[in-house]
């Protein structure tokens, strides 16, 4: 559930009219992204081996940072392609459904529990859930920091606001 506030929330930011919008859209944004942190810790601890956990939060971290530099990268040749800012939040919802999707669709091999682990079979196929998990984490990640870098262009463009309004509303 915390994983969809983010997804569905964010296209609606194609809608807004009034820099209250913005503040409304990325509110909530904010507070999914709030819910749902613990709740991948948890799952990311329990799917791996206490010997793998430090490499696989590191993985988490590093396509965080990665969906960070692409997804702006995305966004920006959606936009030279002629996409309007508009349409380009309404497409964000495209890589927020496809990481949902595949959340859901491993969602059973992610909630089994921990058990001591005793032969190497077992500990790959926790790395075959984790990378399940890091992936579809990834990908929506991707499509959070892709857009979320061009409402300031969304803001200034289609609703004339100024660094300083745009401050107050970011």
């Amino acid at each position: 559930f915390c994983y969809s506030i983010s997804s569905l929330v964010r296209p609606l930011m194609a809608f807004a009219v009034a820099p209250v919008y913005v503040l409304m859209v990325r509110v909530v944004d904010r507070v999914g992204k709030g819910l749902r942190s613990i709740p991948r810790d948890a799952m990311l601890t329990d799917l791996v081996a206490p010997s793998e956990r430090g490499r696989a939060f590191g993985f988490h971290r590093a396509m965080d940072n990665l969906g960070a530099v692409v997804g702006p990268l995305v966004a920006t040749a959606l936009l030279a392609g002629g996409l309007s800012l508009r349409e380009v939040f309404f497409a964000s919802i495209v890589p927020g459904a496809i990481a949902l999707a595949v959340l859901l669709a491993n969602a059973r091999r992610m909630h089994v529990p921990v058990a001591p682990r005793a032969t190497h079979t077992t500990a790959r196929s926790d790395v075959r859930g984790m990378i399940w998990l890091v992936a579809a984490v990834s990908l929506r990640t991707l499509a959070q920091f892709g857009l979320m870098a061009i409402v300031p262009l969304y803001l200034t463009a289609e609703r004339g606001m100024s660094g300083r309004q745009q401050g107050l509303v970011i």
